[in-house]
């Protein structure tokens, strides 16, 4: 499995990805991505300030995500407490092609976000997600990160906030 930085040329393959996670998240009634969020001009902007990335798989994207390494505003307020008060970065937008769930490319795009957060001297890594996103939920306690209150992402809507110290 590769992982790497995307480019304009990947934004189909990208889209085809979130539009399957968005059924899955419909069918079982997880109110976390909308039919209008995220869309391609979210992960237009994302490629322009180069935070998203791809898995691939012999030259197929299978997986992607975006690490945010300027901190994310709607984390300023947590009903709740950070672990780490200092520099993190932040996962945002992650998915899987269905047909790849059961080879790790999850885990490798957070191996990757953490080691290269780890070069770059953070501290922390931080992610959230919705209440009903039961898989999102298993694979975060899975990864070491640990439950940290509530944010509200665009002012309304409500998420588990999760932190992970990085060693």
């Amino acid at each position: 499995m590769t992982i790497r930085i995307a480019n304009k040329n990947d934004i189909s393959e990208i889209m085809e990805i979130v539009d399957k996670a968005k059924s899955y998240m419909k069918e079982n009634k997880i109110n976390q991505w909308t039919d209008d969020y995220p869309n391609e001009d979210v992960f237009l902007t994302d490629l322009k300030e180069n935070r998203l990335y791809i898995a691939e798989i012999d030259k197929k994207i299978v997986g992607m995500a975006v690490l945010v390494l300027d901190g994310d505003e709607d984390y300023n307020n947590i009903d709740g407490k950070w672990l780490f008060d200092g520099k993190y970065g932040v996962i945002h937008r992650i998915a899987v092609n269905p047909d790849y769930k059961s080879q790790n490319v999850a885990k490798n795009l957070l191996d990757f976000f953490e080691n290269k957060l780890i070069n770059l001297g953070y501290n922390s890594i931080r992610v959230d997600t919705h209440k009903d996103n039961q898989s999102m939920l298993r694979f975060i306690e899975k990864n070491g990160f640990q439950k940290c209150g509530i944010v509200y992402i665009r002012k309304t809507d409500e998420r588990i906030a999760f932190e992970k110290l990085l060693k």
